[in-house]
């Protein structure tokens, strides 16, 4: 995996399937996935897109009025850690955007030039969220050549894409990627032989480590 530590990563977050822990926010979660990516070597840029109710992750972080003009700011204050230095944050409306990046961007004030978080809204049609999730990270694919990571961060509802996806994996995977899936715990891990680590959401959103490590901590506790 060294070709990959330096590598850019995209990460594709279902939020419906996969929502915010309780007492957290967004943003935070964000931070917590690049701590976890942090701890595996990984340094590149990592590139978040989200999909679910735009407007409801906003209305968790801010208040309503704050999205008046086109840029806007907030404060998240000391405990979030998303700037040692500056902790404000300036959210972009980008409401032409169609593509991966979104129709919102969330950008560290002192740090304009990668987005924090992009936010791709869903209207609530499953089917239709997925269809633009699979073609989102085909495209990111495109635009960011191998070495690069690809996570998925997604539940076990597919539905009928679930074996477009297997395809496109497939597909992404002959092309030298490295590939990760993220699923929450009370749901079944799609079979992809193209998917390279796996990850419990309830770890991956903690900043804790992938399925495997995981269970190689727990056997050396147990040897101990």
């Amino acid at each position: 995996m060294g070709r990959f530590d330096k590598a850019d990563t995209g990460i594709f977050w279902d939020v419906d399937d996969c929502p915010i822990p309780e007492g957290l926010n967004a943003l935070i979660v964000s931070q917590n996935m690049r701590l976890a990516l942090s701890k595996l070597s990984y340094s590149g840029k990592v590139f978040i897109h989200a999909y679910g109710d735009s407007n409801k992750i906003l209305d968790d972080l801010i208040t309503s009025d704050t999205l008046e003009d086109e840029i806007s700011t907030l404060d998240l204050g000391e405990a979030s850690s998303i700037s040692a230095t500056n902790p404000t944050v300036v959210v972009k409306e980008t409401p032409d955007n169609f593509d991966y990046r979104g129709t919102t961007s969330i950008y560290a004030q002192d740090d304009q030039s990668t987005p924090l978080l992009m936010l791709n809204h869903s209207s609530g049609d499953k089917d239709a969220m997925l269809g633009r999730f699979l073609v989102d990270f085909m495209m990111w694919a495109v635009d960011n050549p191998a070495p690069a990571n690809i996570i998925l961060v997604l539940g076990d509802n597919m539905s009928r894409r679930q074996e477009l996806f297997k395809i496109a994996l497939g597909q992404v995977n002959m092309l030298s990627y490295n590939i990760h899936f993220a699923y929450p715990q009370n749901a079944t891990c799609p079979s992809f032989p193209s998917v390279h680590i796996k990850w419990l959401w309830e770890s991956l959103s903690l900043g804790g480590n992938p399925v495997e490590e995981e269970k190689n901590e727990e056997e050396d506790e147990e040897e101990d």
